[in-house]
């Protein structure tokens, strides 16, 4: 936490100040204190412009707690509210957040019981540009995305009720309702062969996903924009499904292909910016998007 006019830190529990919070640094004066949940700001008050710190304790302190308390005090003298700035959440000491920087502290800790999902971490590659799309997609491969089939294991539905959205043949689970639906397969080798690839089936979306990254191009745009359309077709899929249940809408696979290839031109033009054509354009002519990035 960045210390601005310290209503929203907590004082004691929050970590504001070096790479520990008071409360672990000081865990005897923390137990005897009787601010332990307070935040910053009803720590003490301003005169004029000076901060004055206030410390309350629960009964009077033993001679080894007043020690820690005067060192308290030490550090305290270089830290202090500031009423026109907003309290703020940082990233680490440089407060610099990158996906970079949480899988590198993530593998740091690998020697305990945690384990890093290097393939689920890969889709944020800020190719889609709204992050709902890659958190979506990220939601997709861990199972998270609530499906009828884990809503009925949340009971949140009846089990009756766990038919697919486009085929209404076969339990709705993320597996089936973005990859392995006749609607939805259909919809995956329309696109690869728009941008004049190929797909292998597979029943597994992870796997899918897996196989997708691992196509080889000649350059690295065109390796953007391949993966791009996997963003574009998993999300895609997913709002048409909710489209029908929530909107009533109808299963348009046609409509649904053009808005694919709408939605990746929306995007490759926002991380290329010397393309000299509309999005509508681009989606109009398809499959001639790769040219354009030799």
């Amino acid at each position: 936490m960045q210390l601005g006019d310290g209503a929203r830190v907590k004082f004691w529990e929050d970590i504001w100040k070096g790479d520990t919070s008071l409360q672990n640094t000081f865990p005897n004066l923390y137990r005897v204190s009787s601010q332990q949940k307070e935040v910053i700001s009803n720590m003490g008050w301003f005169e004029g412009d000076t901060w004055r710190w206030v410390l309350s304790w629960k009964r009077l302190l033993s001679l080894e707690e007043s020690r820690e308390e005067e060192v308290l005090h030490s550090i305290l003298q270089q830290h202090y509210s500031r009423r026109s700035l907003r309290d703020k959440i940082a990233w680490g000491q440089n407060g610099n957040f990158s996906v970079k920087n949480l899988y590198t502290k993530a593998v740091s800790q690998m020697e305990s019981e945690v384990t890093v999902d290097r393939l689920s971490c890969s889709v944020w590659q800020k190719l889609a540009p709204p992050p709902k799309v890659e958190f979506m997609a990220w939601l997709a491969l861990l199972g998270k995305l609530n499906t009828k089939e884990r809503l009925v294991r949340r009971r949140v539905i009846p089990a009756g009720l766990n038919k697919c959205t486009f085929c209404n043949n076969h339990s709705e689970d993320i597996n089936h309702l973005l990859l392995s639906c006749q609607f939805s397969w259909t919809v995956w080798k329309f696109i690869a062969k728009d941008l004049g690839g190929m797909v292998t089936y597979v029943d597994n979306l992870i796997s899918f996903y897996a196989n997708w990254l691992n196509k080889r191009f000649v350059n690295r745009t065109q390796r953007k924009l391949w993966v791009t359309n996997f963003f574009a077709i998993i999300w895609s899929l997913w709002m048409q499904r909710n489209g029908i249940i929530f909107k009533q809408q109808t299963l348009d696979i046609q409509a649904l292909h053009h808005i694919i290839k709408w939605r990746v031109a929306i995007w490759a033009r926002a991380w290329e910016d010397n393309i000299p054509y509309s999005a509508e354009m681009l989606a109009q002519n398809f499959h001639a998007i790769p040219l354009l990035f030799h």
